[in-house]
């Protein structure tokens, strides 16, 4: 999949080379301190997990809006008897992923242009690293070649919002969980907070008697 932040290959690499150059000057010219270290640690690895978030997320926007491009790509070429190719060039618009719609509409352009649809499908999931999207791309590609959209568009539907309830599920588990974490650290606070000013209290108290 590509870059969610639009950094390429040669500019995370340079970033990486500057952020250690920079650092090795600090501790050859300066003394080592905990400090220094937890920055360097941040500054090379922020990246990657800025990276990494905006990729999750991302994802999740473009499996959500494939099981809408489906069914939207079924009714047209079903019940309003369009043909699949025009359909394509035409449901970039559903796609509420900013750089899945991008992607729909080069697909768009491509089909208008060379006019070979497996080709320019192909092309379109070169674009992205996620199974889901290459199997709906599998799909369309044999509905192009058998004829049989309907039946095809279909089943694609089924398999998607199945993948759809189960992301959520996942998705519930994984919030759950950081509130659970969250609410631990708060509970730990408060206790801490709390016997440290009743240990003051105890303090002061055998203080005043002795």
């Amino acid at each position: 999949m590509g870059n969610p932040l639009k950094i390429n290959g040669f500019t995370y690499y340079l970033y990486k080379v500057v952020i250690l150059i920079l650092f090795t000057i600090l501790f050859l010219t300066s003394d080592v301190s905990f400090s220094l270290v937890t920055a360097l640690l941040i500054a090379v690895f922020l990246p990657d997990f800025m990276i990494k978030s905006l990729y999750k997320k991302e994802k999740f926007e473009i499996l959500s809006d494939l099981p809408n491009i489906n069914d939207v790509l079924n009714i047209q070429s079903g019940a309003a008897g369009m043909d699949l190719g025009s359909a394509l060039v035409e449901v970039f618009d559903v796609a509420r992923c900013k750089r899945l719609k991008d992607k729909l509409i080069e697909l768009s352009i491509e089909i208008s242009l060379t006019k070979n649809i497996p080709d320019a499908l192909d092309k379109f999931a070169e674009n992205f690293d996620i199974p889901e999207v290459d199997s709906f791309v599998l799909a369309l590609k044999q509905a192009v070649t058998t004829g049989r959209s309907k039946e095809l568009l279909d089943s694609q539907s089924e398999l998607l919002k199945d993948a759809a309830i189960s992301r959520i599920s996942v998705r519930t588990k994984e919030i759950s969980m950081w509130i659970g974490v969250v609410g631990g650290f708060i509970f730990i606070g408060l206790t801490s907070l709390i016997l440290y000013s009743f240990g003051i209290q105890i303090f002061s108290s055998f203080k005043d008697i002795f």
